[in-house]
């Protein structure tokens, strides 16, 4: 049967736009198990299969003695009102269905930049809607999601990573 697979999420997630890659990967057993893409939207209580025609992916597929291990990299088309949803991978095969094992990877939340969100700049910097410790990057009206170096928030003025206590806005921010 599938073992518990692992989630890594992206910083760069933009609403309405399935570029940004994220990636599932995990042992799936034999017969061949899949991954389910799965989203736990803030107005709901539980989480539900995402449709897999709003996710497009590349698998890449290492074949083991008894069974394939596979990384699945995908990204997800998601409107505005999916901002701060969570989302996880689920394996299963014909093994873990019938016996009801619930094999999911870590809950990640998801915070969308607007789509357009760089309409008003061409190039230069802006506040990710993550918080202090990231920044958005525009460039010729293309939308990038960085993250500010570890333990530092970004410094618009400077337009570089600084101490927080030097960063007007994110005072009081580690």
């Amino acid at each position: 049967k599938p073992d518990v697979p692992t989630l890594e999420t992206s910083l760069h997630v933009v609403e309405n736009s399935p570029n940004t890659i994220h990636t599932c990967t995990g042992y799936l057993g034999s017969p061949r198990g899949s991954f389910k893409i799965e989203v736990n939207k803030t107005d709901t209580l539980n989480f539900q299969e995402y449709p897999s025609h709003l996710h497009s992916g590349e698998e890449t597929v290492t074949n083991m003695a008894c069974g394939v291990y596979v990384e699945y990299k995908f990204g997800l088309s998601l409107p505005s009102n999916f901002n701060l949803s969570t989302v996880r991978c689920r394996a299963e095969n014909d093994y873990s269905s019938s016996s009801g094992d619930l094999l999911v990877s870590n809950s990640e939340v998801i915070t969308l930049i607007p789509d357009g969100y760089c309409n008003d700049i061409s190039t230069g910097f802006k506040h990710h809607p993550l918080g202090c410790g990231y920044y958005v990057e525009c460039a010729n009206g293309i939308i990038y999601g960085r993250p500010a170096s570890p333990t530092l928030c970004f410094n618009f003025a400077k337009n570089e990573s600084d101490n927080c206590l030097n960063v007007p806005e994110c005072s009081g921010t580690t």
